[in-house]
């Protein structure tokens, strides 16, 4: 078996070449051998160059080939065998020296020939020469390079070294591997002796010789190597030298304070110190490669140097990063710390364990971002889905105060997410630690939100600055429709403003809604006075807080209802009496046809009012007939109706206590028509006169008289008394002498003197003085104070 040559490391010549093109001439018979010279023919002689080269190869003897045949192609045509020669014993003639002295007759033109060279150990060399061929005598020179080697068999192979000048260099090692695809490791390196590095009983085939050249301090310096060809029962053998090895350059490794530094060369590449490496050891820290410049190592955008490429000159510096423990242990489980209440503040607290943890256990590194949410399963399907969770605007701190809106409904949770901002990754490929700024977060458990707690005391205060209300109206408007007894309406109960401001238990301002209500069933009071109240205070995310405020007096309660008299029943309104053809009430008057209800009072309007006018004058309403206040009825008025109210003691606000209002006004007023007013004349006393007129005293536009001491004499004058009407006069006891003694007056304008008796006592008597005429009375009454002397 033989095995071709084929090598990346030198330059052989190994392809298919060209084809030979015979002439009409060569291919009839002749097998193109011409030992004689043929005028006007072109004829070849062959030869071979025995060149050294560079690559370590076995050297040869032209004779030691017992065969030459050449091809040849002539042109663009195929290539085929021209000749061959093989050594000769008998004759003595090597093959080589049959080529040699071989000439061949062959057609004119371009050529391109292919020697083939062999050895009786199956070694094999090949070379090629492309030449134009003109008419007599071509002579081409073959420079052949060994192409097949046998597939068994042993050859020795030694290449020599030399370096000048010699410079650093301490030693030369040299190491041997198979030039093929597999690159094995033939013979490790070792140091050369004699200046030369020599492999006995290698396998017949292709190698390459690699040299180290070294320093004192085992730095290399260089790296030369040399490919070789070895075949059966050969030594190959080569020499190299060198003129000069690369510099040495220093490396800087900069451990933040302190630093250290070794040398490199180009030939090598250098693996920078890593996590496997004692030297970047640092207690509490993880190292995490190295870098160009101190700001790319404290930065976290730059890529981590590993290595020092080959063919890198010049010095280098490099500047470790390394990350604290505490910033790059990863974070396990976040715990929400503090009482979760509304209004108090919580912690998100991070971990470096799951499950029961102490304090030892706390992330004490640094954070990127918290992110606080509120939910709620509002869905009840028993858990929180990530569209239940809403993100809590602003609350990016560790720490959180429960604000009002998470605990707004029942059932509301809170949790919080912890994104760390470094941790590091082991690169196994490049064993370093590569620091990552985009973790993931770490969420906490989730916590119940309970609502947060208002002051009672801050509550009460508030109250006080309120004003509670009843029908809409505060307690001066006096229009409370309250009536004794009778149950008073929540839904006319309110409070101005129904807001305000107090302290949580953690001394937060919180604004809060006030509501007032009645106690269940309230009545109103037989007087107007305070009554009980629940004032009502929430807050969204507070619970609630009631209080209430019963009892008498301003402390006790801060609603004061002003009482009214019950409603006049349409049953109670009276109906005015119209005048007959025989008059009946006096003119000007009216009066009512039944007896009144007693507590009724009235107030006249004219006829365009629609109800009684603010600060009207309300008079008690009787049987008796009444004129419209100092004015006569004329007809076209209206009379309103109302249940007369009660005066009371005021309280400490001016409140009058015991005071109860009248009732609210009859809707439908009495209209007062002509056929209701009086047309009866009036009697009319219209002047009286004493005897003595030092003593007497006129007390009320003459209706009241003073006399001093008795026997004293009065003159009464009266008009308005029909025409023959016979007067009389009366008093209530005997201040004249007698009781009930007519007197005849006379006409319109006379008068009449009467005469206190001795024997009238002191007091107030009503002298009536009445007219009569056709069964109809006419009266008037003056009264006097009679006294002593």
């Amino acid at each position: 078996m033989k095995r071709k040559i084929t090598t990346s490391c030198f330059a052989f010549m190994t392809a298919l070449v060209a084809l030979l093109a015979f002439s009409c001439s060569n291919m009839n018979g002749s097998s193109g051998d011409s030992e004689n010279s043929i005028d006007n023919k072109a004829y070849i002689s062959l030869s071979v160059k025995n060149e050294v080269v560079r690559t370590a190869l076995p050297s040869y003897e032209l004779s030691e080939f017992n065969k030459f045949e050449l091809f040849g192609k002539f042109g663009t045509g195929a290539e085929s065998s021209i000749k061959s020669w093989e050594s000769d014993a008998t004759a003595n003639k090597t093959a080589y020296d049959l080529m040699k002295d071989a000439k061949i007759q062959i057609e004119v033109g371009e050529w391109t020939f292919r020697l083939k060279a062999t050895e009786a150990s199956g070694t094999a060399y090949e070379g090629f020469v492309t030449k134009t061929l003109s008419l007599g005598a071509n002579d081409i020179e073959f420079k052949i390079d060994l192409i097949t080697i046998p597939e068994s068999g042993k050859g020795n192979l030694s290449v020599g070294i030399s370096v000048t000048p010699p410079g650093e260099l301490s030693v030369v090692k040299a190491a041997l591997y198979k030039n093929d695809e597999t690159g094995t490791l033939v013979q490790n390196e070792s140091p050369i002796t004699g200046g030369s590095a020599s492999f006995e009983n290698l396998d017949a085939g292709s190698y390459k010789v690699v040299f180290n050249f070294y320093d004192e301090n085992g730095l290399l310096l260089g790296t030369c190597p040399e490919y070789a060809i070895v075949v059966p029962g050969k030594t190959s053998s080569s020499s190299v030298e060198l003129k000069s090895l690369d510099s040495t350059y220093t490396i800087t490794y900069h451990y933040g304070e302190t630093s250290t530094t070794e040398k490199y060369t180009r030939h090598t590449k250098v693996v920078l110190p890593n996590i496997e490496s004692p030297a970047v050891s640092k207690e509490g820290y993880e190292f995490c490669g190295w870098f160009a410049t101190n700001a790319d190592a404290q930065g976290y955008t730059a890529t981590a140097i590993t290595e020092i490429p080959e063919n890198t000159v010049g010095a280098q510096k490099f500047y470790a990063k390394y990350m604290s423990l505490a910033d790059v242990t990863p974070i396990k489980s976040v715990k929400i710390e503090g009482d979760v209440k509304v209004g108090k503040k919580v912690k998100a607290v991070p971990y470096t364990k799951e499950g029961e943890t102490t304090e030892n256990d706390k992330f004490t590194g640094e954070v990127a971002s918290y992110k606080w949410y509120r939910g709620k399963d509002s869905d009840d399907d028993g858990t929180i889905s990530d569209s239940e969770w809403t993100l809590i605007a602003g609350a990016t701190e560790s720490e959180y105060q429960l604000a009002q809106e998470d605990a707004e409904d029942n059932g509301q949770k809170i949790r919080v997410e912890v994104i760390q901002k470094y941790t590091v990754q082991k690169d196994e490929a490049k064993k370093i630690n590569v620091v990552k700024t985009d973790n993931n977060p770490v969420s906490s458990e989730t916590k119940d939100v309970a609502k947060g707690s208002l002051k009672e005391e801050e509550i009460k205060e508030l109250i006080k600055t309120l004003t509670i209300l009843y029908d809409g109206n505060t307690a001066e408007s006096h229009n409370f429709p309250a009536i004794i007894g009778s149950t008073l309406y929540n839904t006319k109960v309110s409070v101005s403003p129904a807001s305000g401001t107090v302290k949580d238990s953690e001394e937060n301002d919180v604004t809060v809604s006030v509501a007032v209500s009645l106690v269940e069933n309230q009545t109103a009071p037989n007087s107007s006075d305070y009554v009980p109240v629940k004032i009502k205070v929430t807050a969204k995310g507070y619970g609630d807080v009631e209080i209430s405020l019963g009892g008498t007096g301003e402390e006790a309660s801060p609603l004061f209802v002003y009482v009214k008299r019950p409603p006049v029943e349409s049953t109670e309104i009276p109906t005015l009496v119209e005048e007959t053809p025989n008059p009946t009430i006096t003119g000007g008057y009216v009066k009512f046809t039944s007896p009144v209800t007693e507590g009724l009072e009235y107030t006249v309007t004219d006829s365009s009012a629609t109800a009684p006018a603010s600060g009207a004058s309300w008079n008690k309403l009787t049987d008796a007939e009444f004129k419209n206040g100092e004015n006569e009825f004329a007809g076209g008025e209206k009379i309103f109706i109302r249940r007369a109210g009660a005066a009371g003691e005021a309280d400490g606000k001016e409140n009058p206590v015991g005071y109860i209002e009248p009732s609210v006004i009859y809707s439908n007023a009495i209209s007062v028509a002509s056929e209701n007013v009086g047309k009866k004349n009036a009697l009319k006393i219209v002047s009286v006169k004493f005897e003595s007129q030092s003593d007497i005293k006129i007390t009320q536009s003459g209706t009241e008289i003073t006399q001093s001491g008795t026997g004293k004499s009065i003159t009464l004058t009266v008009e308005n008394a029909p025409e023959g009407a016979v007067f009389e006069w009366k008093t209530e006891a005997e201040i004249f002498g007698y009781t009930n003694n007519p007197l005849t007056i006379g006409a319109n304008g006379s008068s009449a003197t009467v005469t206190i008796a001795d024997n009238a006592l002191p007091g107030v008597y009503g002298i009536v003085v009445t007219a009569s005429k056709d069964s109809i009375t006419y009266s008037s009454t003056v009264y006097i104070t009679v006294g002593t002397n």
